[in-house]
């Protein structure tokens, strides 16, 4: 199936859980976790990329996603905090998909990221005038509503390495910002230091937004 993009519109994670779980893919811990519950998950995506109208590759991963135990997704979710649908989601290679995530209905548009006032959408050559109206009112009407939709947190990677430092590895604050003063703190590289010098800061804006998450 080919895509075609129109014009420079963007759209990425439209909430605080989309916005984890995009960072939850991109952990090379959940991507390992994955890979040991789904062997050769990686590598026959990468075969369906080569080969996308071989059905007997697709056959195989579907095969591969019914495979994984239910007890394997639910903790994974719960491990990551994500939703079962998420791990489901991920399983089956939709993990680029940004702003689809685990959406039911397949639809011949997709959203591909958000910047500032724009939003980036394809879709694909046999799109129906119903389609694209069915997208612009998904995507670009809510965006012309800046005001009513929720601020999404600037330093979410920051926020990701704490949730995983106090929630999968049982640290203290106290030892989080040590290391995030030192420039150490796991899954976290950016040089920004918006809250040297102050723990209680830090603690706020994590709290401010790990609060919402869906479990």
């Amino acid at each position: 199936m080919t895509w075609h993009k129109l014009g420079q519109f963007k759209v990425g994670p439209q909430n605080l859980h989309e916005l984890h779980v995009s960072n939850v893919y991109k952990d090379a811990e959940f991507i390992e976790d994955v890979e040991i519950i789904f062997p050769g998950r990686n590598r026959l995506l990468e075969l369906e990329q080569q080969n996308p109208n071989d059905a007997t590759i697709e056959k195989q991963i579907i095969d591969g996603v019914r495979a994984v135990d239910s007890s394997e997704r639910e903790r994974l979710a719960e491990k990551y905090s994500i939703t079962i649908d998420d791990v489901a989601w991920y399983l089956r290679g939709y993990n680029q998909r940004t702003g689809e995530f685990h959406r039911a209905k397949k639809k011949p548009f997709k959203a591909m990221g958000r910047g500032d006032g724009t939003i980036t959408i394809e879709f694909h050559a046999d799109v129906t005038k119903e389609d694209y109206l069915e997208a612009w009112n998904h995507w670009v009407v809510p965006l012309k509503g800046k005001a009513t939709q929720p601020k999404l947190p600037v330093h979410d990677k920051l926020l990701y390495a704490i949730f995983k430092a106090r929630e999968q590895r049982g640290e203290t604050f106290k030892q989080i910002f040590e290391q995030y003063e030192k420039g150490t703190l796991p899954n976290y590289s950016d040089s920004n230091k918006m809250f040297a010098s102050n723990q209680k800061k830090l603690e706020e804006y994590y709290r401010k937004y790990t609060h919402q998450l869906q479990k």
